[in-house]
């Protein structure tokens, strides 16, 4: 729910600029749908408990946590965002940015069931009982 609330704040973030960026020259429009997206990934849940829970270094934290860290914004924010990015730089009136919403909470809906399976499958593997 946070990268899918994460997602929804960039493509509301992305309409209120669209105006604005219609003056814009693609490459520029680029950079800033890439770094408005990268900026709202930062804060991904998994990062913060991460780096909050303890004061672990890195090389002290189990092969599962990497594997959160790495595959759970990946899977539930970069692949929505860059739906929602690239509806909102193609300027497709069949593609708004609240339709490449629509479409990225399908696709969360649809990859939840496996990925969560696959995650218990890691999880079995990886901790100690």
């Amino acid at each position: 729910m946070w990268a899918f609330f994460l997602v929804s704040l960039l493509a509301f973030f992305l309409r209120i600029f669209r105006k604005v960026a219609e003056k814009w020259s693609t490459p520029r429009r680029v950079l800033f749908s890439l770094g408005a997206a990268f900026l709202l990934m930062l804060p991904q849940a998994d990062l913060i408990m991460l780096f909050g829970e303890s004061g672990r270094l890195l090389h002290y934290i189990d092969p599962f946590r990497y594997i959160l860290l790495w595959v759970t914004p990946l899977t539930f924010y970069l692949i929505p965002a860059a739906i929602v990015v690239w509806a909102w730089l193609t300027h497709n009136r069949l593609v708004s940015t609240m339709r490449a919403l629509g479409l990225a909470l399908v696709f969360i809906g649809v990859i939840f069931v496996p990925f969560g399976l696959w995650l218990n499958k890691m999880a079995m593997i990886y901790r100690q009982p």
